[in-house]
């Protein structure tokens, strides 16, 4: 999802500071004069330095460790949680002008307790990417509430070229014949 976001940001010429763990896949990606990799995860300590140095106006939040069966509690607290809130508090004290937040529908459960989910919808957040989700989520409402705009979002499965998150592989069980379909015929 960061590759589309940020080759739509650099189309309309805005720079951007990218955070990332494989700087020389970004590096040939993109070629571009307004793009700033910063090698690294975007949880890192030492890179608050890099952000203040780097004056954001805002924060596009789309990493995480996802899926579940990635680690354990504590790497997904880490990196999810106190990295959401890390940035949190670089933006209240950058005094930026907006915060989104890219988290998942699956804090509200599988399936959700009422659907379409709305705003009234209760979380039920299960397994370690969700409930991390879901406190980030907290995190911030708590922590920018007043102070600066942010957004939320929470995409169903978010997928395309080169994910290899649960469509891929949903289509790989069914092309394997390891997934039982009502009809023989299923194109995908």
């Amino acid at each position: 999802m960061g590759r589309y976001v940020l080759k739509a940001l650099l189309a309309r010429r805005h720079t951007v500071l990218a955070p990332t763990r494989t700087p020389a896949s970004l590096q040939n990606s993109f070629e571009a004069p307004h793009l700033k990799i910063l090698p690294g995860s975007f949880d890192d300590p030492g890179l608050e330095t890099a952000y203040t140095e780097f004056q954001p106006e805002f924060i596009i939040h789309l990493a995480a460790i996802r899926g579940d069966g990635n680690g354990s509690w504590k790497h997904y607290y880490k990196t999810n949680v106190l990295g959401t809130d890390r940035l949190v508090e670089f933006a209240l004290n950058a005094e930026l002008k907006g915060f989104i937040y890219c988290s998942t529908t699956g804090v509200y459960g599988i399936p959700p307790s009422r659907l379409p989910a709305d705003p009234w919808t209760y979380a039920d957040p299960v397994g370690h990417f969700r409930r991390s989700e879901h406190i980030a989520e907290k995190t911030i409402v708590a922590k920018l509430r007043s102070q600066t705009p942010f957004l939320i979002m929470r995409p169903t499965v978010p997928y395309g070229p080169g994910d290899r998150g649960f469509l891929y592989k949903l289509i790989h069980k069914v092309k394997a014949h390891q997934f039982p379909l009502v009809r023989k015929e299923v194109t995908i």
